[in-house]
């Protein structure tokens, strides 16, 4: 039997069935970081912390500044200053000498959401910058930690290319086609 209830309910998962996300383009490229010892800094709704090593704020940068790290290990982490779900979609690497690698961690909650790593300057061209690509852009994501193994002197990071994503109301029409329903499902009780 068909009630307000149930007219109210028919609404309710109309508007849950057609809300959505939006994104927010965010570019973390360091320009407020001064240079000398780096431990974190927001920018952009986002925080960026040195989570393990010795990283710098750097005057090189593609463009200037950037950051770096020095120790064998380094990783820094980014998470969204208002706790809510990013992607990341890509982010310039460099390292001073051959056989730097790096890894990247995406997190949801505490499950690994993706994960996906390579080598630095391949190409032997010690200041040249690679934009790495994430092939897991669109999974969306709580903490996303950079970690490198240092060969030789430093590597730095710089652009991290995130969007934020928001929870977007329905549309005002949607909230009269619930009233609609609702308004309905009343007079169709009065009627009985």
């Amino acid at each position: 039997m068909w009630n307000t209830k149930n007219s109210l309910l028919a609404g309710v998962t109309a508007l849950g069935m057609l809300g959505g996300t939006a994104a927010n383009a965010a570019l973390l490229d360091f320009d407020s970081v001064p240079v000398g010892a780096y431990a974190s800094h927001t920018e952009e709704g986002f925080q960026v912390t040195n989570t393990l090593g010795d990283w710098r704020g750097s005057g090189f940068g593609n463009p200037s500044p950037s950051i770096y790290a020095t120790t064998p290990s380094a990783s820094v982490e980014v998470v969204a200053v208002d706790g809510g779900l990013f992607t990341l979609d890509s982010l310039d690497l460099t390292a001073n000498n051959l056989g730097s690698t790096f890894e990247i961690f995406g997190e949801a909650g505490s499950d690994l959401a993706f994960f996906f790593g390579g080598a630095l300057n391949l190409d032997d061209a010690q200041t040249t910058w690679d934009t790495i690509l994430n092939p897991f852009a669109s999974v969306a994501i709580e903490k996303l930690i950079i970690s490198f193994g240092v060969a030789g002197t430093s590597v730095n990071i710089d652009n991290i290319n995130v969007q934020s994503l928001a929870s977007v109301p329905a549309p005002a029409t949607l909230l009269l086609l619930a009233a609609a329903l609702v308004g309905m499902g009343a007079a169709r009780r009065k009627l009985v």
